[in-house]
């Protein structure tokens, strides 16, 4: 894997970019499809060295200074993962040469600072499950996992900061930023119910989809790519992450517990998702009342009477087809590039991408 100098630009660091609204737009779907829930193999077998080289490297990242951390870094490293955002950050390089050392190394950075989101997430929503196995939090404490976490994001800087270019550093940090801050817009929607589908796709762009639009940014950026192209990446990134979230929501809701992660959890932390807002915002308004008299009783047999409305209306039909339709906004985002193998492989993981867990 060839090296490639670092070029300053800091023009663009700041990707807190508004989407237009798009979920309330979505074209209902004729039944309620089953899509996939496993993400299909991620890019193509151009990259698999790359990925390869990527394992290798986030070992040596999960290698334990001190004998305390060993049992738990090695927890994390067992937690595996499909390796989208390294994927997405090495084909964004790849559309226009072959990967870079430093690509290569910039993969290792987001995906340490994905997994160190995943620990504080499953802390937040109270998870014990985490890809088939129990949640750090579960097996070692919350003390603990949140430092973890924090320990993780800080070895994601340091790697970012290693850089020949102070540019990925500060665009790391600029999403990790736009994460808290989706977090924390997410914590104060708890009991919210009167939260609109715009403002929720906001807080899904903040605490997913800026991680993804960063990866395939500083992908292309390793490759010098313009800021045509740079922009046009940054999108399709960023359209696929909320339409990644949004299948999330589907999943919490109508997923089974193969998936290996634990399952509505939004409904129990009284958190507005989409599937939620769409029975609200269609609901007459007597049932509208009952269902708000459900959602503050917050019983098990309430929960349930929320779930069997939630399956009665169109709510999973729309947050379907609302999340595809961002995936086919994200594909209209590559028209810019130039075609070849990497970009059919950004259009394929898009199309097969369906209510996958992270």
């Amino acid at each position: 894997m060839k090296k490639a100098a670092c070029v300053e630009d800091t023009s663009r660091i700041s990707i807190s970019v508004r989407l237009p609204f798009v979920a309330s737009r979505a074209v209902q779907s004729e039944a309620n499809p089953q899509p996939n829930t496993m993400l299909p193999a991620l890019g193509s077998e151009s990259i698999r060295a790359h990925l390869d080289a990527v394992e290798r490297a986030l070992a040596l990242q999960l290698r334990p200074g001190h004998d305390c951390l060993a049992s738990m870094l090695g927890h994390v490293a067992n937690l595996g993962g499909k390796r989208l955002r390294p994927a997405l950050l090495l084909l964004s390089a790849q559309v226009f040469d072959d990967p870079t050392d430093e690509a290569v190394q910039l993969a290792v950075v987001v995906e340490l600072l994905h997994t160190a989101t995943l620990l504080h997430d499953d802390v937040l929503d109270g998870a014990s499950m985490r890809r088939m196995m129990p949640t750090v939090h579960e097996s070692y404490g919350v003390n603990s996992c949140i430092l973890l976490g924090d320990y993780l994001f800080t070895r994601a800087y340091r790697l970012a900061a290693s850089c020949r270019s102070t540019y990925p550093a500060q665009l790391v940090a600029s999403c990790a930023t736009q994460l808290c801050e989706g977090e924390l817009r997410q914590q104060a929607t708890v009991d919210r119910w009167s939260l609109d589908e715009e403002e929720y796709i906001d807080v899904l762009r903040q605490k997913t989809a800026e991680l993804c639009a960063a990866c395939c940014r500083l992908g292309a950026w390793t490759q010098h790519a313009s800021t045509e192209q740079l922009d046009a990446l940054e999108s399709f990134g960023r359209y696929l992450g909320i339409a990644f979230q949004l299948f999330d929501d589907w999943l919490d809701i109508w997923g089974s517990a193969a998936v290996g992660k634990s399952l509505g959890t939004d409904l129990a932390q009284r958190k507005p998702t989409l599937p939620l807002i769409r029975l609200l915002s269609t609901a007459t308004t007597s049932s509208k009342q009952s269902i708000l008299g459900a959602l503050d009783e917050n019983s098990e047999a309430k929960e349930l009477l929320i779930r069997q409305l939630l399956d009665r209306s169109d709510a999973s039909e729309y947050t379907l087809a609302s999340a595809q339709r961002l995936v086919a906004l994200a594909n209209d985002s590559l028209d810019v590039l130039p075609r070849g193998p990497a970009v059919q492989s950004l259009r394929s993981l898009a199309g097969q991408l369906g209510p996958a867990r992270k």
